[in-house]
């Protein structure tokens, strides 16, 4: 589901869940297990996250959302409850002494993208695709996405990306300041490599002090991931969302 390797003080957590690494309650408990395993090393100065598949994530599990539109409030609480639990997962990536990247050669959509968006740096094949497509399910990139990718990129990138559902490639995403370096995919791990190299050859505690620093400086208040639950509670419980979910998954059975 989830490997995690060590070689010297880089950790390669390696996304292996087919088909597409979809974001569920027991890779959840997978990572948490794995951010463990770096915090306990004590000495990792990069923790490297990529993907054995073709897709980096194509994010949440719908079925297991639709499945829980005929739970009545057990449905809810159990909806809201796992985008609770994904959240902190991605806070704690977040907030990880360690520098994070995101190796991203295939497609990163919704959570996948806004697993992403918790890493310190973003390193893209040119042809990726990146995007947060929930609206058009009548949904929220409610795992941080609403407001990582404002704090990265700014609002008027996050509107497009997020009122539209607009997917972009690796070149545009840099352009737009999602990720910071787009290579051509034959090049994309060597590139990766040679990043991480310089990243784990830099005094840890200056990189350490100047993560602190940076995160500092943000505007984002942690009240945006509590109006992400909110107002997706109210989303799933809502016909509209409901209606467009079903029409999704139906289309995807047709194809």
């Amino acid at each position: 589901m989830i490997d995690l390797y060590f070689d010297g003080d880089v950790a390669l957590a390696m996304l292996n869940a087919p088909p597409a690494n979809t974001i569920a309650l027991d890779w959840c408990a997978r990572f948490h297990r794995v951010i463990d395993d770096v915090e306990a090393r004590g000495s990792v100065r990069v923790l490297h996250i990529k993907s054995a598949l073709k897709f980096f994530s194509a994010g949440a599990d719908l079925k297991a959302v639709a499945m829980g539109f005929s739970g009545g409030d057990k449905g809810t609480s159990d909806f809201v409850a796992a985008l609770r639990q994904y959240q902190s997962l991605f806070q704690r990536i977040e907030s990880l002494s360690c520098v994070t990247v995101a190796e991203i050669a295939g497609a990163a959509l919704g959570g996948g993208l806004e697993l992403a968006l918790s890493c310190d740096v973003r390193i893209v094949a040119d042809d990726a695709k990146l995007g947060l497509p929930e609206v058009c399910l009548g949904l929220l990139p409610a795992i941080g996405g609403t407001q990582r990718l404002t704090a990265i990129c700014g609002q008027a990138v996050a509107k497009r990306l997020i009122f539209t559902g607009d997917v972009v490639r690796g070149a545009e995403a840099v352009g737009l300041g999602i990720a910071q370096w787009s290579f051509p995919a034959e090049e994309l791990a060597p590139q990766t490599a040679k990043l991480i190299g310089r990243l784990a050859a830099m005094p840890q505690l200056a990189l350490k002090a100047a993560k602190e620093c940076i995160r500092a400086s943000e505007v984002r208040q942690d009240i945006g991931f509590g109006i992400e639950v909110a107002r997706s509670r109210k989303l799933f419980e809502s016909e509209e969302t409901r209606s467009a979910v079903m029409e999704f998954l139906n289309r995807k059975r047709m194809s």
